[in-house]
Order: structure tokens, then C-alpha cells, then sequence
């Protein structure tokens, strides 16, 4: 029982983080002039919406590359992605 206890708990305090919208980082940013946290925000979201926006058909994966802050995604078939790797499986 008191793990049970110890294990709602943490799940409660896990709830607790402070999340920031983007309009308050927008506000912090214009007082501070400090912009990073919301250029950071906006880059979390573009990465985001970018890996939802790619779905590959049935076979193949999706394989992206991260080249100085350019990525590419794209579909590759399963099997050649295993070749590669070396057979794994």
C-alpha cells in the first residue's frame, strides 16, 4: 500500500512543472531582451509538426537527417534500412 502511495505521489508531483505559452515567453522576451527561450520554443514546435506531418506508407520508415540545423525526412524501405545496418533485425 504505501508504494502505491509513493507512486501516486511522484505521478502527482510530475504534473507540477511550469509550462510557459508562447505568448508569456514573447512578454519575458520583450522585458528581458533576452529572445533564446522563445527562439528555442519555436524550434521545438517547427521539429514537431514537422516529424507529425511525415507518415510512411506500410514497408517503409522514416529516416531523417540532421545537417547544421537542416533536416531532411524521407521514407526508406524497411528492408534496405536493414541491409544497411547490417541485417539486423
Amino acid at each position: 500500500m504505501k508504494t502505491i502511495g509513493v507512486v501516486l505521489a511522484l505521478c502527482l508531483l510530475g504534473g507540477c512543472g511550469t509550462y510557459h505559452t508562447m505568448e508569456e515567453l514573447e512578454h519575458q522576451a520583450f522585458l528581458s531582451g533576452d529572445w533564446s527561450p522563445y527562439e528555442h520554443r519555436e524550434r521545438q514546435i517547427a521539429s514537431r509538426r514537422q516529424r507529425a506531418g511525415v507518415a510512411c506508407p506500410s514497408g517503409l520508415m522514416l529516416y531523417c537527417i540532421d545537417r547544421g540545423g537542416d533536416r531532411r525526412c524521407s521514407c526508406e524501405s524497411s528492408e534496405d534500412f536493414r541491409e544497411i545496418l547490417g541485417g539486423w533485425r
